[in-house]
């Protein structure tokens, strides 16, 4: 189907809904109790219930500067809620409900949101489908903006970035196995690994500046930050590296094989152990700080001296360096935990109730 037809059909099939929301009365409608979340250091902003049909669920949730996006499935309604106060800015049911979405990411006033094989860029304020590229091999992920560039990995090992602008990909380059895992920009290059363990760093440009290996699939995206490249393997390790060099700076030895991405938040790296718990360690020396027991928590973000954690049934204030649960609250069964700036939290249940919390 021509381009253009896709839009026209797209846009034939979105739903605009616009209005204010007014938060409902104080314990109503919300994930957690008000008063629950002041214990934690939160004051209560708002709440808003998607109320999803029968047989619905939270695909994924993403908080986009000024929105929060919500993607529904099966059917990949697409809902798009003002982070300030809750109110709909828009809701797209999607041409074809039975693609594979992925989280979208944001580009100034555009959301570039990309199925298996295709790119889609929307307009952020209205909701409306300004353009639809196909994409060179079929992908698992999000893509990495580099300037204009979306960097993909793809399912038949190619590395690729693809031109927002004309449509067309850059560069690309082929590994040796598919590329399940998201790669990363480290704001001067591009970190990638597959699913034979094998990793490089690229230039914008594409071309390649070191490589490595684990010795095992890497199947969660890396983490980076000016303290180097967590890598999570499935050989029972994770890899600390030299974002410019590649070069261990160290390792830690896990007893399961890690499949989710590491969380760095200040000094600490929080890695999620399937089987066995969340483990905290020192991001610049790799050793063992303390462990979650038979948890699969997941780090939030921190204050002070204490990190904020999700259980996906309770949300903990946990001690930094001891790792000592300093406050815990029951939660709706939590879909996810959405982080924004200067502590603004928005918590997801997997009922489809959102709930947007501030740190006091």
């Amino acid at each position: 189907m021509p381009r253009r037809s896709i839009i026209s059909l797209m846009l034939l099939l979105t739903a605009t809904v616009g209005g204010c929301h007014t938060p409902p009365p104080a314990g109503l409608n919300v994930v957690v109790k008000p008063i629950d979340a002041q214990r934690l250091g939160f004051n209560y902003t708002w709440s808003r219930d998607l109320a999803l049909a029968e047989g619905k669920r939270i695909g994924h949730a993403t908080l986009l500067d000024d929105l929060v996006i919500v993607v529904e499935q099966p059917g990949n309604l697409m809902t798009a809620l003002s982070a300030k106060d809750g109110s709909i800015k828009w809701m797209r049911p999607w041409m074809r409900p039975y693609d594979r979405l992925f989280h979208p990411i944001r580009v100034g006033d555009r959301l570039l949101i990309n199925s298996e094989t295709e790119l889609f860029q929307i307009d952020a304020d209205s909701g409306e489908v300004l353009d639809v590229q196909k994409l060179t091999s079929p992908v698992r992920h999000a893509p990495v903006l580099v300037g204009d560039l979306a960097v993909f990995g793809g399912f038949d090992g190619r590395l690729f970035a693809h031109d927002l602008t004309d449509g067309f990909f850059a560069w690309a380059h082929r590994f040796a196995n598919p590329i399940t895992a998201r790669p990363v920009y480290t704001g001067q290059s591009i970190f990638a690994a597959d699913t034979g363990g094998r990793y490089a760093l690229l230039a914008t440009s594409g071309k390649i500046l070191h490589r490595g290996r684990t010795f095992d699939r890497v199947s969660a995206s890396p983490a980076v930050t000016e303290l180097g490249i967590f890598v999570a393997s499935e050989d029972h390790t994770l890899y600390a590296l030299n974002r410019l060099t590649l070069q261990d700076r160290w390792k830690y030895r896990a007893p399961r094989a890690l499949t989710h991405s590491p969380i760095q938040l200040g000094n600490v790296v929080y890695l999620r152990v399937p089987g066995i718990g969340t483990v905290a360690l020192d991001a610049v020396e790799g050793r063992q700080l303390w462990r979650v027991e038979n948890l699969d928590a997941i780090a939030i973000h921190t204050r002070d001296d204490s990190v904020l954690m999700s259980t996906g049934e309770e949300l903990w204030r946990v001690d930094i360096d001891r790792g000592r649960v300093l406050r815990r609250i029951p939660a709706e069964p939590l879909h996810s935990v959405l982080a924004g700036h200067n502590g603004m939290v928005v918590l997801v249940s997997r009922t489809g109730r959102l709930m947007r919390l501030d740190q006091i």
